[in-house]
């Protein structure tokens, strides 16, 4: 396990999730925003159940505390001193404050590691996700096809501490 929240435990995929996975992400129209899709079952063990670093992209399982069901997933890549992020949440359990409750637990972990930032790439047309990273205090640094949305430690700790 790398880290928990309230309601979820994050930790490595299991041969067990494997089917879960298949159900959302081969759904092409819950998952036209991303582009790990739509693949056979070897593919996602090939991808999921291989050992990786966070330097080559990593997926991680999000699970639910109470039974260990799998609710979605983070994908993580380490660049110079920044992380990308990406997530994905079972269409069953949309809208109920999953995502932000892992991606920021994710940014939380991250920058406890000494993280200077976490980056986000994002379809400018991926209207909930863009919400989501901006209630998390990302800003927008940058648009082309798609949008990259990044939030700074410092950022984040200032924010933070306005809070307390």
């Amino acid at each position: 396990m790398y880290f928990s929240t309230p309601r979820c435990l994050i930790r490595d995929f299991r041969i067990e999730d494997i089917a879960t996975v298949m159900t959302y992400r081969n759904d092409l129209e819950w998952m036209k925003y991303q582009g790990f899709k739509n693949l056979e079952k070897a593919a996602y063990i090939k991808e999921l159940l291989h050992p990786k670093s966070f330097s080559e992209g990593k997926n991680i399982a999000v699970v639910h505390t109470l039974d260990d069901r799998l609710i979605g997933d983070i994908y993580l890549k380490k660049e110079a001193d920044f992380f990308w992020i990406g997530y994905t949440i079972h269409p069953q359990e949309s809208q109920k404050g999953y995502g932000s409750e892992v991606v920021q637990a994710t940014v939380q972990w991250l920058f406890d590691q000494g993280v200077q930032s976490v980056k986000a790439g994002v379809s400018s047309e991926n209207l909930a996700s863009i919400k989501l990273l901006e209630k998390l205090n990302f800003s927008l640094v940058k648009t082309e096809e798609d949008a990259c949305y990044q939030l700074q430690r410092l950022d984040y700790l200032q924010q933070k501490n306005r809070i307390k």
